[in-house]
């Protein structure tokens, strides 16, 4: 478990990751038929690792579909459903958030791969 001071001593030596969080809603599209709008802007400063649905079966009991693992200081626009951006914040986003889990001084959060 990540504990007090974390964010200010090590967290600046380890992040690797910079996001951003939008979410989807379904509006007319010009000719007929829903599209899917992506729109929002938070901004996270997060560590990145490699992650499988083994490890989140095996660690979470959770059996879904997932590529990355980030750890982030905790942000409410975080849950399951929101798109994430790595770098070009325009159209489709990189990741989908798939699992958020909240601990006291961070989230942690299981990416599926666009």
């Amino acid at each position: 478990m990540i504990g007090g001071g974390y964010f200010t001593t090590i967290f600046p030596l380890i992040k690797n990751a910079e996001l951003w969080f939008k979410s989807s809603t379904l509006e007319d599209g010009p000719h007929g038929g829903e599209v899917t709008v992506w729109s929002g802007s938070d901004y996270t400063e997060a560590y990145k690792e490699p992650f499988s649905s083994a490890l989140a079966l095996q660690e979470y009991g959770l059996q879904l579909d997932c590529q990355d693992r980030i750890f982030c200081r905790p942000n409410d626009s975080l849950v399951e459903g929101v798109g994430a951006y790595l770098t070009n914040r325009e159209g489709e986003p990189d990741y989908i958030v798939v699992s958020v889990t909240p601990w006291p001084e961070h989230y942690e959060c299981l990416l599926r791969r666009r």
